[in-house]
């Protein structure tokens, strides 16, 4: 007496329809924490206005050993450099206001890409699960 299929065949394809599922609910769970932690703009400000006084404060190290003078009196131009940062963070407001101005964001649902443009520059970066990678700089 044969039946047509094997019991084995059976079994296997009955297991196809659960795997489907959890594969499904998968997506579905990951896609749902994507869109849940896509991170919006003032979260990208905040970052990028951090990242850009943080560059400021690199930049200045290029004026190790160099000085400049008022009078009499001889400055290091790192440490002027420096101090011009320090005066630029308290102002931190106005750096947001400059970077969100200067940002367009392309929100894809669970991430983000942000293109800021300043200085001549242009800085691309993405945003997902409430973190920032900047990807490119040019």
């Amino acid at each position: 007496m044969t039946t047509g299929t094997s019991p084995d065949t059976t079994s296997h394809a009955a297991t196809r329809p659960i795997k489907l599922q959890i594969f499904a609910a998968g997506l579905l769970i990951a896609l749902l924490a994507g869109v849940f932690t896509n991170p919006g703009k003032p979260a990208y400000v905040d970052y990028a206005s951090t990242r850009f006084i943080e560059h400021l404060k690199e930049d200045c190290e290029d004026y190790s050993g160099q000085t400049s003078s008022l009078g009499v009196v001889a400055f290091s131009n790192r440490d002027l450099c420096k101090a011009g940062v320090g005066l630029f963070s308290l102002a931190r407001g106005g750096v947001e206001a400059l970077i969100d101005s200067s940002t367009k964001r392309q929100n894809f649902g669970v991430l983000s890409i942000y293109v800021t443009e300043m200085g001549g520059r242009e800085f691309k970066t993405l945003g997902m699960g409430h973190h920032f990678f900047t990807f490119q700089s040019k």
